[in-house]
């Protein structure tokens, strides 16, 4: 039996998926989900210390080549996203530390302070859940949000303020005109 060669195909978020010895398949996977086949599958559902690095790269295919291959060992880049990941905190540091330099060093490629998670003790915590596939190959879920800082929803998060306001008024809590942690800290 002859093997399907791969599509050439090269949507956006699409992967190549083997669906057994002799068929191959593409498969379009939503925005938030990217596929980890790389040499430490393992290692990322073994790790125990995470850190999320929101770069500034408008071009994912330009943030790949920042980071090479060899950074697949200790990392996952999903978007404009890297996953770095380890089982403890002194090699994850210097991986961290490799990370930033790569960024440094291939186009001064910058960071999005205020987004990013360090030190994570859990995936989940860095804002990404994981499924191991079969194969070996993992699943990996980007929880965050990407739209909270669109101006439509500016409004709706003012009213979702008030009726917090509303609720602990309701419940008894003290809000003086704003809400009770918004007043202690004045």
């Amino acid at each position: 039996m002859a093997t399907q060669k791969p599509s050439s195909s090269k949507a956006s978020h699409a992967e190549q998926l083997t669906d057994g010895p002799t068929t191959e398949r593409e498969v379009s996977l939503p925005p938030n989900v990217s596929i980890y086949a790389g040499p430490s599958s393992a290692g990322l559902l073994r790790a125990s210390v995470f850190t999320r690095l929101v770069t500034t790269v408008q071009d994912p295919a330009k943030l790949a080549a920042a980071l090479g291959s060899d950074c697949a060992t200790f990392c996952h880049q999903h978007q404009n996203v890297v996953l770095i990941f380890d089982e403890h905190l002194d090699p994850h540091h210097e991986h961290f530390r490799q990370v930033c330099l790569r960024l440094k060093d291939n186009g001064d490629l910058g960071l999005d302070y205020g987004r990013c998670i360090f030190d994570a003790g859990s995936s989940l915590q860095a804002g990404f859940q994981m499924d191991k596939l079969q194969g070996g190959a993992i699943m990996v879920v980007d929880l965050q949000d990407h739209d909270d800082d669109d101006s439509e929803n500016d409004s709706e998060d003012d009213s979702d303020a008030e009726d917090d306001a509303s609720l602990l008024a309701a419940l008894g809590e003290p809000v003086g005109g704003a809400v009770a942690s918004e007043s202690s800290q004045a």
